[in-house]
């Protein structure tokens, strides 16, 4: 791990908590991860809708994570979008419900 100079991610939660664990010997000699929106995962699942970047900010405050790359609202692309803006439980999870279904 030595060799390793750079590190991208994408910036969804768990492959930053993934990438943070699996190489923990890298970022102890100080580099950083790069979260790089073109590196997340897409589709109808809402594990891949991510995180508001300001939220994912504070939950991972002190990780060694570049957040340069990403702008906000970069995350939130489809349907779940209104409802986690709207920050009720019930939204998220008929929204979740939805993209499961697939079109109608």
């Amino acid at each position: 791990m030595n060799k390793i100079t750079h590190v991208l991610s994408s910036p969804l939660r768990r492959t930053l908590e993934t990438t943070l664990i699996s190489l923990t010997p890298v970022f102890l000699r100080g580099i950083e991860i790069i979260a790089w929106k073109d590196l997340r995962e897409y589709g109808k699942a809402p594990c891949n809708d991510g995180t508001p970047l300001e939220m994912l900010k504070e939950e991972m405050k002190g990780l060694p994570i570049k957040w340069s790359l990403l702008k906000e609202g970069y995350v939130l692309i489809n349907f779940l979008a209104s409802a986690m803006q709207e920050g009720s439980p019930r939204n998220i999870f008929r929204a979740s419900f939805k993209a499961n279904l697939g079109p109608s």
